[in-house]
């Protein structure tokens, strides 16, 4: 079976449309831990499946922890 060439125009359009796409609609947020006072923190990233996952659970758990402690001082 003969090997398909690839359209190098293709290729590079569908790179300028993610491109445009991520630019449009996603943030990017470095994070740079220290292995000696982050181990802790590294470890435990380390373990999970998903880090992304992982620490965006964890920042909603904290929005609508707020979210009720805000509740609780309005009423």
């Amino acid at each position: 079976m003969a090997r398909q060439r690839i359209n190098p125009d293709r290729v590079q359009t569908a790179t300028e449309t993610v491109y445009k796409y991520n630019k449009a609609n996603t943030v990017q947020v470095p994070l740079r831990l220290n292995k000696k006072t982050d181990a802790d923190v590294i470890a435990r990233l380390n373990e999970m499946e998903s880090k992304r996952g992982y620490i965006i659970e964890l920042i909603r758990e904290d929005i609508e922890y707020e979210r009720r402690q805000n509740e609780g001082r309005a009423n």
